[in-house]
């Protein structure tokens, strides 16, 4: 009997589930709470908003915590407003699904009172006319059921009419979702084979990621902000057996020694992962997207704060959401040592690397910072490395390959760049498949290095745990098993004989997984 409760112990270790409740609740996903999470920067008007002067950290009269948003107009044109939008610059569909989110929230005041202000939001679907007062008010607006929101590009629409010369603030501006309370959140694959995913338009999410997962063999999708990730793709991403590395955009032209700023990006961080966590299929959160390459102010100072506050974001990740694992994703070794000296508490050395990465992964593991290494992008050589408008597909191919084979017997794995087509620089040719869905040979060379099976995954989910080990019981109880199961994976020492040496192995290696 105690070795059936260590087993079952062990199972619910190693798989990192714990039975969700079922209870419905409702969750928060903010468009500004101390920091625009999404982009105000839909200007308009009779000459494109240029009547509007906008400051998105305005401390003088926050409604609640550190900043709030303040709007003046000068009065010069006849009309203007702002849209916070779902993507920069986004007025054309498709826009990103907000289906399940059933009502807004927001707070104004104005500067002197008796502003006249009319906000819309979902597409301006919905329209409320304000006359505001010289006092903090919160406003609501339900949204019906019934409404289409699978495509929104206008979240949140600021319109000021008559030529009105105002100043007045917004604080607070989320919309509410009901969701289903979960406590799960699922344990990183022995070996991430990912890909960054760049497609921003929801319709595809069905079809590529049965790619992704199917016929790539990918298990891990890789992000980079919190514009990216919505309730419907972390679902979709869960329905198809993928990971996924949650983004939190850090921004490069802040003080970080700023104590007001360090106190609004912690509440932000934690009001984005309230909303979306814990969710099965999400397995890390990376904090900032080479954030240190980018910085200004690029001092010493700067980038020290910087690096303190990724640590005490991840030990207070760590308090709230145990089985998440924290990462940053860095320009190679750039910032190692600036890393190893002040973040103990990250869990794992992020980085992105192209031409470069053998040299990368041959230093970090002599480096002192002994925390497992993980790809958040690679590829094949860059831009900046090699001529491009002669490097075939062909090429690059081979590049794909050679720099996954440099990184996988000594890392956590990597996540290759990028899903689809995109232009850097001026130059395009990123795309492991095209834009309208054909495939490049980089997608096959990584389809068939993604589709060797680990030794002892019997269930193929790329985690050799207790799950296998309980099949590998089956089997030799004789047990009729799904059609899932991969027992060509079970026969550790090639003897067709599925038996006790296979049953040893898979308990070792879950015992040495603990550590």
């Amino acid at each position: 009997m105690k070795k059936i409760i260590t087993i079952l112990l062990l199972f619910t270790l190693f798989t990192g589930i714990h039975i969700a409740s079922g209870d419905i609740e409702k969750r928060k996903l903010y468009l500004y709470d101390d920091i625009a999470i999404y982009p105000w920067s839909g200007f308009m008007g009779a000459t494109y908003g240029s009547s509007i002067t906008l400051n998105l950290y305005n401390k003088e009269k926050p409604y609640e915590s550190t900043y709030c948003a303040q709007i003046s107009t000068s009065g010069q044109e006849s009309w203007c407003g702002i849209v916070i939008q779902s993507r920069p610059n986004q007025w054309t569909q498709p826009g990103s699904d907000f289906t399940g989110m059933i009502s807004l929230h927001f707070s104004i005041k104005g500067a002197q009172g008796g502003e006249k202000v009319i906000i819309k939001c979902m597409n301006d679907k919905y329209t409320q006319n304000l006359v505001l007062t010289n006092q903090w008010k919160q406003y609501s607006q339900q949204l019906s059921i019934n409404d289409d929101l699978s495509s929104i590009t206008g979240l949140f629409t600021i319109v000021i009419a008559d030529s009105q010369k105002i100043s007045f603030f917004l604080d607070e501006i989320y919309f509410e979702a009901e969701q289903t309370q979960s406590s799960e959140i699922s344990t990183l694959p022995d070996i991430i084979k990912g890909i960054g995913y760049n497609e921003i338009n929801p319709l595809k999410y069905d079809a590529d990621f049965s790619k992704i997962r199917n016929d790539m063999h990918a298990n891990t999708l890789r992000f980079w902000g919190q514009l990216d990730i919505t309730p419907v793709l972390l679902d979709k991403a869960l329905e198809h057996k993928l990971a996924v590395i949650l983004p939190f955009w850090m921004p490069f032209q802040v003080d970080y020694t700023d104590t007001h700023m360090r106190t609004a990006l912690k509440r932000s961080v934690f009001n984005f992962l309230k909303f979306y966590l814990p969710h099965k299929s999400v397995i890390a959160l990376s904090l900032g997207n080479e954030v240190f390459h980018n910085l200004a102010p690029a001092t010493n100072e700067n980038k020290k704060a910087f690096a303190t506050l990724l640590d005490e974001l991840c030990a207070d990740i760590h308090t709230q959401y145990p089985l998440l694992k924290t990462t940053y994703a860095a320009v190679g070794l750039n910032p190692l040592s600036i890393l190893t000296e002040n973040t103990p508490n990250m869990d794992l050395y992020g980085c992105n690397a192209y031409g470069n990465l053998n040299q990368v992964v041959q230093e970090y593991i002599t480096s002192s910072y002994k925390k497992p290494l993980i790809f958040l992008e690679f590829g094949c050589l860059g831009w900046w490395e090699r001529n491009w408008p002669g490097y075939s597909n062909e090429q690059r191919a081979e590049d794909y390959i050679k720099h996954w084979n440099q990184l996988r017997n000594s890392t956590l794995g990597g996540c290759a760049f990028v899903w689809v087509d995109k232009t850097e620089s001026g130059f395009s040719g990123w795309g492991i498949i095209n834009n309208d869905r054909t495939l490049r040979p980089q997608f096959n060379v990584l389809s068939n290095a993604y589709g060797i099976p680990l030794t002892g995954d019997i269930n193929n989910d790329d985690r050799i745990n207790m799950t296998d080990f309980i099949i590998a019981l089956k089997v030799i109880a004789g047990n009729e098993l799904s059609n899932e199961v991969n027992l060509s994976t079970f026969d550790i020492n090639n003897d067709n004989i599925l038996g006790l040496k296979e049953v040893v192995y898979l308990f070792r290696t879950c015992v040495n997984n603990i550590d």
